[in-house]
């Protein structure tokens, strides 16, 4: 996809750019940033992640 910036530049217009749908996703969880706001993120959902931030 391109930035933004490189729409504006390019002179592409909104209008004119075609749709993509993601084919990809990734579930990543921050357990530092959980910990700040008091969260606690269950084994069952942990494991689910593709990837675990410590």
């Amino acid at each position: 996809m391109l930035s933004q910036e490189r729409i504006k530049y390019r002179g592409i217009k909104p209008t004119d750019l075609s749709m993509e749908q993601p084919t990809k996703f990734e579930f990543i969880i921050n357990l530092k940033a959980a910990k700040q706001i008091g969260l606690t993120i269950p084994p069952n959902v942990l494991v689910r992640a593709n990837k675990v931030i410590r």
